[in-house]
């Protein structure tokens, strides 16, 4: 059940976690029925190995691992220097893709209107006029 709840909860989802307990054919406790089923899911979740961290959530929070007794001495800068290195990587493929613009003043531009259009609706909305391009290529 836990490798389960572990496999489930490492993405996060804690309501995948909760299907493995089939809940409609449970008898759940009128006063407090989320209980016995939210503390295996928590557990599941601290003690699911990290691979930006290194660790799992209870070795961090708790300075132990969850599921033998051992301590656990968390390298908070070496964390820091992964976690940077993983964010670097994932913004030099994320701008790998970007075409490069060279704007200069009276060129005209489009922007893009935020969060959710409607189907049928216009995705930008300009066109403007650059009127400044700053040194680091904001315009």
């Amino acid at each position: 059940m836990f490798n389960q709840l572990n496999k489930d909860s490492k993405d996060g989802k804690v309501g995948n976690s909760l299907k493995i307990f089939e809940l409609e054919s449970a008898t759940l406790n009128e006063e407090d029925p989320w209980t016995p089923y939210l503390a295996s899911v928590t557990w599941a979740i601290h003690s699911t190995y990290h691979t930006v961290l290194n660790a799992t959530a209870g070795q961090l929070v708790f300075g132990c691992d969850m599921v033998v007794p051992i301590q656990f001495q968390a390298d908070w800068a070496q964390i820091t220097l992964h976690k940077q290195e993983i964010i670097d990587k994932s913004n030099a493929q994320e701008n790998a893709g970007q075409i490069a613009h060279n704007y200069q003043v009276s060129n005209k531009v489009l922007l893009e209107k935020p969060g959710i259009n409607c189907k049928m609706s216009q995705p930008c909305t300009g066109p403007f006029e650059i009127i400044k391009v700053h040194t680091n290529g904001i315009v």
